[in-house]
């Protein structure tokens, strides 16, 4: 409290929390209460959803019917609907894979809510586990997270008879309860962890200890009380790419002992707080995410206050796996069917495009891989010199997932532009077709890109 040497203690309360004096009012007009708060930073995930595969039968036996990448786990198929018209109502299973991404350090409840069955792993544990088949139920299990981190997740899921429902929320204090959204979800399975002692980096005004027990590997670094004193790793990295840094450490101060983050001299994160932990042997993380070159890589931690920095126990690091890359498929190398690859109109790319017969029917057809079951952005480049539209069906793997995409007028035959759509990809090899819909044909057709 302000004028005095008292301190005050806080704790939660309903939505808020209680800030409780330690002792009588310091005068008889008015009491001050000073308080620095330190919050810790919410991570925004990239994600796009979860690889999901579907199967005509409660065994999850065989070839998936249905495989592509599902945003969230929020499904309501009650009695009559299903997850794709190739799943029957009744006597399907369904399995999600991939990575979730915490987007603070945190203890999370997950919750399902599910009918019939349903099973839960999170970082290869399994935290949820009802197989006996019921109805509408909710089943929940708590556990520790880091923010920034990239998890293994996996959900198994079977609708026998009646109502089905799947849905994935989580719960958190610093996060509230919501559907696991599909920014902080994955398709793909998460990089491996690295672990930096900090007694094997590089200090500067700091020294190892090993008095305060809970540590990892031989010791920890107690910062000097300057600004200033930094602990350095050198960090390899297999690709370059966004990195999740967490920092293992003690702050039995009862003050915040910010540190600034930088990576290859770049600053990434300005006065990271490092609040208090409560005592030097309490041992919490803090998470900051940082751009890696390929190669070697210098990460610092350097102390910005004249209390130094906290006790650093450890630094581990995450590469985020990078989005697929953009691969174009040319027209002109793709199966043609009423149709012929030209080169007479100008600002093509490759050897040349194709230029659709004007008749209903004619099509080009791609061949393209996927390393997984993703929802990929298809962009089509084309011209239009005529002055109607020029619309187009496109399948995927027979699937109609545009119908009669338009591709409008672009001004002349050598003007080009494009059209997207979204659409999902299974494991290995898929077949994409842009199929004329009307007695004109298609437009001219330059490529395929896939993101």
């Amino acid at each position: 409290m302000l004028g005095s040497t008292q301190t005050v203690t806080w704790r939660t309360a309903g939505d808020g929390f209680d800030v409780i004096p330690s002792g009588s009012a310091t005068n008889g007009i008015a009491t001050v209460i000073e308080l620095s708060v330190a919050t810790a930073p919410r991570i925004a995930g990239t994600g796009t959803g979860l690889a999901a595969q579907y199967w005509a039968n409660t065994s999850f036996s065989g070839t998936p019917a249905v495989t592509r990448t599902d945003p969230t786990l929020n499904f309501a198929w009650r009695f009559q609907g299903s997850p794709a018209t190739a799943i029957p109502t009744d006597s399907f299973s369904a399995r999600w894979t991939g990575s979730v991404q915490p987007p603070y350090a945190d203890t999370y409840t997950f919750l399902t809510v599910s009918d019939d069955t349903v099973r839960v792993w999170v970082d290869g544990r399994l935290i949820i586990d009802n197989t006996t088949p019921h109805s509408a139920a909710v089943d929940r299990a708590t556990i520790s997270l880091e923010a920034g981190r990239q998890y293994a997740i996996r959900v198994d899921y079977t609708e026998q008879t009646g109502e089905a429902y799947l849905k994935l929320l989580w719960f958190s204090p610093n996060l509230g309860q919501q559907i696991v959204p599909a920014s902080q979800l994955y398709p793909f399975a998460p990089a491996p962890v690295t672990r930096h002692e900090a007694e094997n980096a590089t200090i500067s005004q700091g020294v190892v200890e090993s008095n305060w027990p809970g540590f990892s590997g031989t010791g920890f670094v107690n910062y000097d009380n300057v600004a200033g004193s930094y602990l350095q790793w050198t960090v390899n990295a297999a690709q370059a790419g966004v990195a999740a840094l967490t920092f293992r450490y003690a702050n039995g101060s009862t003050a915040n002992r910010p540190m600034d983050i930088t990576a290859g001299g770049t600053l990434y994160a300005d006065e990271l707080a490092f609040p208090p932990t409560g005592a030097w042997s309490t041992w919490q993380t803090a998470t900051a995410m940082v751009a890696l070159n390929a190669g070697t890589n210098t990460i610092r931690a350097t102390a910005t206050t004249a209390t130094g920095g906290p006790n650093v126990d450890f630094l581990e690091t995450q590469l985020q796996p990078l989005p697929p890359p953009v691969l174009r498929y040319e027209a002109e190398d793709a199966t043609i069917f009423q149709g012929a690859a030209e080169a007479d109109r100008a600002g093509f790319s490759g050897t040349g495009f194709v230029n659709y017969d004007n008749v209903v029917g004619g099509y080009v057809q791609w061949t393209v891989t996927a390393l997984s079951a993703r929802t990929a952005t298809l962009t089509l480049r084309y011209a239009n010199g005529s002055t109607a539209n020029r619309p187009i069906d496109i399948t995927v793997n027979g699937a109609l997932v545009a119908d009669e995409l338009a591709f409008p007028p672009t001004g002349a035959w050598t003007t080009w532009q494009t059209a997207t759509i979204t659409a999902p990809l299974s494991p290995g090899t898929n077949t994409v077709r842009a199929t004329a819909t009307s007695a004109s044909g298609g437009p001219n057709v330059d490529y395929l890109e896939v993101g």
